[in-house]
């Protein structure tokens, strides 16, 4: 005979959720030996194991005979049986040998034989019996292989008789209760449902419920409503946010599905829902090896959380205001914090509740880009509530998927606080053609969004006839920009081109191409059109990339035409061996103005200017205060040449950059070079010509070579530039003003204009009025060299302290040395005697000057300082008068687009 070991559960486990508390909230042992049931060990009142498993016990409750049980035998004496470890399983319909549960009515009772083999429990081998109702484990057994046909009690060592030596009868009783037994800490309830009647059934702590109208059922059937002990118990890729509120229905014997809806309602804390979401709130049914599904919102009112802000319905008419009132006037402990959220159904099965977002497009689409690089902008998607506010919704899960060629670095994401997800980088196939990626949020509204990007051949032709090598080719601007991928190239032939107003809102490089004879004329007529209405092409909506000219030739004509000009957003704008001819007398070549991107630049290198206003003109913005606003541009001017110009052959104002090794000519009455009102700005090895008989704007001669005055916290270097006037103007020099002019220049009070912290070292100057000239500004350098002047260095304050430190300097050909209150420290200078500077003027104390240097000093480190005694101050009829404004009254400044005259 065999000998049996029975231990029935005292819990119920969920087999789809395996280490998660059971109804009774008893923790899962792996006990050997053991048995466990109504009467056995304190297990469920409702279960009862039957001879020959056990004596025949007691019972008082009642038969249920509608479920359908599986008996499922374990090679391992643990519940649930773990993945792989089940020896055998039996069903109402399907089982190991041909055997399957039957109910047995008349005997109240279920059974099932399990026919043993020595070949597959041999002796000494150890099984777990186990009865399941849907998830819930509702009994189990222990079986020890004693002996050939022989199995033992394992708790009171007693035989156990089985049928023909071999097969052991497994019987068990279930009664009403036993899916919902009294002994559960999870909320649940098990209730008989009539198919002729309106079937109300809420759980025991009136949290969840169902109402199955008449005519819903075929027969009458059990249902249990249980809180499934997962708390978060819809796996991947379930998409949304997911809390601790989640209940199994189902009912015995089914159906698989209801004739008419039901509704399943679900009362939801009040914490766990973001304010925002409230009125999104919606229940989600799953179904493993289905999708989920989001379910209708329909009134629940057989819930008591069904208030009135229930999610889904409200209350109307007099039986909603009586219902409204009644809730108002009894006391609700459990259910005042609580939201009533009710979904229509077609079947049972494992319900959840989230809110819905809605899935929006956050980049650009759709795009174009060239084929195997990636897109300008990755794909990028914003999760957000449907409110008026649009708050962003953390925790949804967005799956990115490729379609047509390419690779993506993410393709699962979940939101953070700021609602987004993206793939990261969005590489393009190799082949040309459409390319997509599309974002999943399953349940979100809006999903899946699509994005769409276009692989284009990354380099493409412009010619007015003809093509270009083997590249599509265009024979106009906007064509071309709109088939050429972003960072690719447009190549032009040899021609003459016309671009009025082209727009340009990606990176892209315009060049000539490599076998072009002649470099490409592109000509701009502006009419009697003005800045900023007309320009050739403007950059603007670039946030990232290079835009680059290069080897091409500019001709523009009309009012005041603008070749090329960046302003508004832009990252990178590059202009390269370029030339620009302005016919105009107030045009400009290249502007660069305010960028919204943080690190953007404009770069003009090896490129000549020839006619207009100002070659380049960099200028940003400034408020009421007169401070400089963000944004303001960056603009280098390297190795290019400018000449003839109205106004200023390099114009900075309220900007920053380098201007290095220019070369500038036949500039404007405001100089060759002024950067004013800036912030940092290096003037670096240029070569500046003046001519003295060069009259513009109604015949005003050149004030200044190189013009700088600074807003708060900016300052200039100049260094190594030569200052070079050439012939003799009115005053006997050709520089009018100043060789190079810091501070504020004139007498004029410019708005936002502060102290210029100056540095200005190794420069050259020949013929001006004056040197080196500071107007309320802080000037230190060395090694300046400074001849042919009416005055060498002049210091002036005009409402702020000036301070004028220039040392081991050489001075000479002048009339006066010196002047102003603001000299601090002119020691070490060479003036170009040995007796020291001659012509001092009366009141310019010898300290300044003294010790001075007895011979030419200025680059020249090995030289020391000898002169200890300053010369005489000049009789007062030789003193130059010294002139409080060195031009003509300024206009009026205006912020932003227009040169600011001083």
């Amino acid at each position: 005979m065999k000998r049996v070991v029975l231990v029935v559960l005292s819990f119920v486990a969920f087999v789809a959720c395996r280490d998660e508390q059971s109804p009774t909230a008893a923790k899962g042992p792996a006990i050997s030996a053991e048995i466990r049931d109504a009467v056995n060990g304190g297990g469920n009142p409702h279960f009862f194991w039957l001879p020959p498993i056990v004596a025949a016990p007691t019972f008082t409750g009642v038969f249920n005979p509608r479920l359908s049980p599986v008996v499922e035998i374990c090679s391992q004496n643990v519940s649930p049986c773990p993945d792989g470890q089940v020896h055998a399983r039996f069903t109402t319909t399907s089982g190991s040998g041909a055997q399957i549960v039957r109910v047995d009515v008349t005997n109240q009772l279920y059974t099932v034989n399990w026919n043993t083999d020595p070949s597959r429990e041999p002796v000494g081998s150890s099984f777990r019996i186990a009865v399941i109702v849907h998830k819930a484990v509702l009994g189990f057994a222990d079986v020890d292989i004693v002996g050939t046909g022989k199995a033992t009690n394992a708790n009171t060592g007693g035989d156990v008789p089985l049928v023909n030596g071999r097969t052991l009868p497994i019987k068990f009783r279930i009664e009403d209760g036993a899916l919902c037994p009294s002994n559960s800490t999870l909320d649940c309830t098990e209730h008989m449902a009539s198919p002729g009647t309106d079937n109300t059934i809420v759980s025991n702590n009136q949290l969840a419920g169902t109402f199955i109208p008449a005519g819903a059922l075929s027969q009458p059937v059990t249902v249990t409503i249980v809180q499934n002990p997962s708390g978060r118990c819809i796996p991947a890729p379930f998409a949304l946010p997911e809390f601790e509120d989640c209940y199994d229905f189902f009912t015995d014997p089914g159906p698989n599905q209801f004739n008419v809806p039901v509704t399943v309602a679900m009362c939801i804390d009040r914490e766990s829902v973001p304010s925002t979401a409230v009125h999104q709130l919606q229940l989600f049914q799953f179904d493993v090896g289905l999708p989920v599904r989001a379910l209708q919102n329909v009134p629940a009112r057989f819930l008591p959380c069904n208030g009135e802000s229930s999610v889904g319905w409200r209350g109307s008419g007099v039986k909603g205001f009586l219902a409204r009132l009644w809730r108002a006037v009894t006391p609700r402990p459990l259910f005042a914090s609580h939201l009533g959220v009710g979904g229509s159904a077609g079947s049972y099965s494992t319900f959840t509740w989230s809110f819905v977002p809605e899935i929006v497009t956050n980049s650009i689409n759709p795009q174009l880009g060239a084929v195997g690089t990636p897109v300008l902008s990755a794909p990028t998607v914003l999760l957000r509530d449907t409110t008026a506010a649009h708050n962003p919704v953390a925790g949804v899960t967005v799956r990115f998927t490729v379609e047509g060629g390419g690779t993506i670095v993410r393709d699962s994401v979940v939101t953070g606080s700021d609602g987004l997800a993206s793939v990261g980088t969005w590489t393009l196939g190799t082949a040309l053609g459409v390319n997509r990626v599309i974002a999943t949020a399953i349940g979100a509204i809006g999903s899946p969004d699509t994005f769409t990007a276009v692989a284009a051949a990354p380099v493409v032709g412009l010619c007015p006839a003809g093509s270009v090598g083997s590249l599509t080719t265009f024979t106009n601007f906007p064509d071309a920009l709109a088939a050429v991928p972003p960072g690719g190239k447009i190549e032009l032939c040899s021609g003459t081109f016309t671009a009025d107003n082209v727009e340009i809102t990606k990176p892209v490089t315009i060049e000539a191409a490599p076998d072009a004879a002649t470099p490409p004329v592109i000509q701009h007529n502006a009419g009697e059109s003005s800045f900023p209405n007309t320009n050739g092409f403007l950059i603007d909506a670039v946030g990232s990339g290079t835009v680059a000219f290069r080897r091409l030739s500019f001709v523009s004509t009309g009012t005041r035409p603008f070749m090329i000009s960046a302003r508004g957003t832009y990252d990178q704008v590059v202009i390269d061996s370029c030339d620009f001819t302005i016919t105009s007398s107030n045009g400009t070549g290249v502007f660069g103005g305010s960028s919204t991107v943080e690190g953007s630049r404009v770069v003009v290198s090896h490129s000549s200017f020839t006619g207009g206003e100002s070659g380049v003109f960099a200028s940003g913005d400034q408020d009421e205060s007169g401070n400089l606003l963000p944004g303001a541009p960056h603009v280098d001017v390297l190795q290019s040449t400018f000449h003839d110009f109205t106004f200023s052959g390099i114009q900075h104002q309220l900007a920053s950059g380098l201007i290095s090794g220019n070369t500038i000519s036949a500039c404007g009455s405001f100089g060759c070079i002024r950067a004013v009102l800036d912030g940092q700005v290096e003037v670096r090895n240029n070569s500046v010509t003046v001519e003295a008989d060069r009259l513009v704007l109604n015949a005003q001669r050149i004030r200044w070579g190189i013009a700088a005055s600074a807003l708060p916290g900016g300052g200039h270097v100049i260094v190594g530039n030569t200052v070079t006037g050439v012939g003799a103007g009115p005053t006997g020099y050709a520089i009018q003003g100043a060789a190079i002019g810091v501070g504020r220049i004139t007498t004029a009070v410019a708005p936002g204009e502060v102290v210029d912290n100056a540095t200005v070292s190794g420069n050259t100057i020949v013929n001006a009025d004056t040197g080196i000239s500071a107007h309320d500004a802080v000037v230190t350098g060395t090694d300046n060299v400074i001849t042919e002047t009416l005055m060498g260095i002049s210091a002036v304050s005009v409402l702020l302290t000036t301070s004028v430190t220039l040392n081991r300097s050489d001075v000479t050909s002048y009339v006066v040395p010196m002047d102003g209150a603001g000299l601090s420290d002119l020691t070490c200078n060479w003036w170009g005697n040995t007796a020291g500077p001659q012509n001092v003027p009366v009141g310019v104390p010898a300290g300044v000057f003294t010790p001075f240097a007895t011979a030419p000093i200025a680059n020249n480190p090995g030289l020391t300082c000898g002169g200890a005694l300053g010369a005489p101050p000049i009789n007062g009829s030789l003193t130059a008068p010294l002139r409080p404004s060195l031009g003509g009254t300024p206009g009026a400044a205006v912020t932003g687009k227009e040169p600011l005259p001083l």
